[in-house]
Order: structure tokens, then sequence, then C-alpha cells
């Protein structure tokens, strides 16, 4: 009788929604790295956040080694902002990556919220890198990616949330526009 031979066990393969739920806790950080030093923010920041924005949208087209290229940036970036907490001798964890999970377990209300404006800003990114590659590019929209990436990363309750999320709304026809004019 022949024994059966048992496969070894095989990796798993990660999902595409995990790799680009850790490109969105990179970009978290990164919008934590921004507040205070907005100076240091420059064309290549903005283009690199609606960049990466992009690649997080579900059924995108999920390449893992690309998104994993833009993690790399989004993280060089990061320490390019704020240099001194590459190497800290005393983290505070502020601009640490943004564990997605936090934000997917949050309380319902927040939960929705949050998962709202990060629906939202990803379409935003989206029509904001089109009319950008026309040539048309908006600071109000820029400013508002990172400022709701922030957002995202902080841990605001329902009341907090509502007034980002309505600005989302207002933010968004405004991308609409630009890139109508594009």
């Amino acid at each position: 009788m022949r024994e059966f031979q048992r496969e070894p066990d095989a990796v798993p393969m990660e999902k595409p929604a995990d790799v680009q739920d850790r490109l969105t806790g990179a970009l978290i950080g990164l919008a934590h790295a921004v507040i205070g030093n907005e100076h240091m923010v420059d064309r290549q920041t903005h283009r690199l956040v609606r960049e990466a924005l992009c690649a997080t949208v579900p059924g995108a087209g999920c390449d893992r080694a690309a998104v994993a290229r833009l993690k790399e940036r989004v993280t060089a970036e990061k320490w390019r902002i704020v240099p001194g907490c590459r190497n800290c001798d005393h983290p505070c964890g502020r601009t640490d990556d943004y564990d997605m999970a936090q934000m997917w377990t949050a309380d319902e209300a927040v939960c929705g919220l949050k998962g709202l404006l990060l629906f939202d800003i990803r379409g935003m990114a989206a029509c904001a890198q089109c009319a950008a590659e026309a040539g048309h590019t908006d600071d109000e929209v820029d400013a508002f990616l990172l400022q709701a990436l922030d957002v995202l990363g902080n841990e605001w309750d329902e009341q907090s949330l509502l007034p980002i999320v309505r600005k989302a709304g207002r933010v968004s026809l405004r991308c609409v526009q630009m890139l109508n004019r594009a």
C-alpha cells in the first residue's frame, strides 16, 4: 500500500487588502509627520500621496511589489520631513505607521465614518492624479488628503469625525471640478 505523502504547508499568499492597508498605514505615519512640518512638504510629497492612495483603491490591480516600493517611498519621504525621528533616542510613536486593524475594529459608527473618509480620499486622489497629469493641481485638495490621513490615525469619536467627513464632500466636488477643467 502506498503511503500518503503530505504536502508541506503552503505559505498563505497575503491578501491585496492587507498589503494596501500597510501602505495606508504608512501614509498615515507620513501625514502625522507633516503636522508642524508643513514647510517641508513639496509637490513631490503631494504627488507621492496621490499615487499611493490610488494604489490602495480596492480592485486597483494590486501589484504587491509595486505597493511595497510605494510604501518604501512613503517611508523615505516621512524621514525626509522629520529626519530626527528616524533614530530618536526617545521615540514618541507619533510618526509610526498606523495599524489599520485599529480602524477596522473601532466602534461601528467611528469605523463607518473613517471608512467613508478613506474611500472618499482614495477617489479624490484618483481624480487629483488624473488632473495633475494634465497639468492641473489644487493646493486645497492636496492639503486635505494629508489632513484626512492624519485624522484617520487619530482616536476621534463620531461627533469629532462628522465635520471632516462633511468637508470631504466639499473637497470631492472641488476635485471633480478640477478634473473637468483638465
